[in-house]
């Protein structure tokens, strides 16, 4: 009987435990997981996203049948490349915030980000993939301005100065 209540036990702590990996340890590592993929993407492609469009095809008159240079079919897959990493990095970390259970107690804690700055740096992602296209000054100023957000919001220190 000692050997059946001893196994027992040790399998209830055995789920147990599996339990509190599964449900609550890997949900927030996963989120730790994607604020740091979003402080990579901000450094590696801030020499993009600070200058976004296709300068050269304001400059040139290009008429809609000619085939675009070179130059520009490589620019243009470079933002398409980034525009898709910033939506996608925006969708997981909702995805990820959403995934962990009782959001709200650990929230209070502060050991998760507040669901308000989730948000706000989900919606600057998004922003800054929208902006992916659009050239001038205004676009990359609000990029900036969207990665400064985003640094404040998850306490990052990326090192722009900016």
């Amino acid at each position: 009987m000692d050997t059946f209540i001893t196994i027992f036990i040790g399998v209830s702590v055995f789920v147990v435990g599996q339990f509190i990996v599964k449900a609550l340890i890997e949900p927030y590592r996963d989120l730790a997981k994607v604020i740091g993929e979003i402080a990579f993407v901000l450094i590696f492609y801030a020499n993009v996203y600070t200058k976004p469009g296709i300068p050269e095809l304001e400059n040139a008159s290009v008429t809609p049948s000619a085939e675009p240079d070179e130059s520009i079919s490589r620019r243009t897959k470079q933002l398409d490349d980034v525009q898709v990493a910033f939506r996608k990095l925006a969708s997981d970390l909702m995805a990820r915030r959403h995934a962990i259970p009782v959001y709200v107690l650990w929230e209070t804690f502060r050991l998760v980000p507040k669901r308000s700055d989730i948000l706000a740096a989900s919606r600057s992602l998004i922003r800054i993939s929208n902006n992916m296209f659009n050239s001038g000054y205004e676009p990359a100023e609000q990029n900036k301005q969207d990665r400064r957000e985003i640094e404040r919001c998850f306490g990052l220190r990326l090192g722009f100065g900016t």
